[in-house]
């Protein structure tokens, strides 16, 4: 759906706004559902049309993470030859030996590196899907900050960074908290320009300057 920004945060939001309205205005706001009820309904739409998409992406995401954790699981890896590692440690410990001896740790150690070699390639196996792994997690994830450790820092920078474009106290702690807790996101990263665009991944899209708490917590726009 065509729509640029929102009025509300989530779905929540917007259903509390429009119980308020009904208490506010009671049968009277029945009289001109065009104008009273349409224009939720269409932010409506546009929030569930975003959930439906982010969440068909997280079930692509999943369905690709159990395929390479499959192929990873079905890869195995050989064991290491311990007999051989045993034959060298014994012939060491006697201190000398006799070209017999010799032969014996030059078969063991050739043991040895053969399996050595299908371990390494055991390892690159698995490289190679951890990196598709990977992967799938940073398109997944796009410019959101996932990762939890550090994320009040990330938080501050962000504070810092759009300070002219944050929003008055109560309303930037509330904006903030919703970065830390990974709910929210600069549209384009940290490198937009002018009133970023805040996108929330519940549903709702909206400038960061315009961002409200309410008294019952939620966000919206002024």
């Amino acid at each position: 759906m065509a729509m640029t920004e929102t009025k509300f945060s989530d779905v929540c939001g917007l259903a509390a706004e429009w119980q308020r309205q009904v208490a506010r205005h009671g049968a009277a706001l029945g009289k001109d559902l065009r104008r009273n009820l349409k224009p939720l309904i269409r932010e409506l739409h546009y929030m569930l049309d975003h959930m439906e998409r982010r969440i068909v992406e997280y079930q692509k995401f999943a369905a690709d993470v159990r395929s390479l954790a499959e192929r990873m699981a079905k890869g195995g890896v050989p064991e290491v030859p311990v007999a051989a590692l045993d034959n060298i440690g014994q012939i060491l410990k006697a201190g000398s030996c006799n070209e017999a001896g010799l032969a014996q740790i030059s078969e063991a150690l050739v043991a040895i590196r053969n399996a050595a070699r299908k371990r390494e390639d055991s390892m690159w196996a698995y490289r190679r899907h951890a990196i598709q792994t990977y992967e799938r997690f940073a398109k997944i994830k796009g410019d959101r900050f996932w990762i939890e450790e550090g994320t009040k820092g990330f938080a501050d920078e962000i504070a810092k960074t759009y300070k002219v474009y944050m929003p008055p106290e109560p309303h930037a702690s509330a904006l903030l908290r919703k970065f830390i807790e990974s709910w929210a996101h600069v549209e384009g990263g940290l490198l937009a320009e002018g009133d970023p665009m805040i996108v929330f991944d519940d549903g709702g899209r909206m400038p960061m300057s315009q961002v409200r708490v309410g008294s019952d917590r939620r966000l919206y726009r002024a």
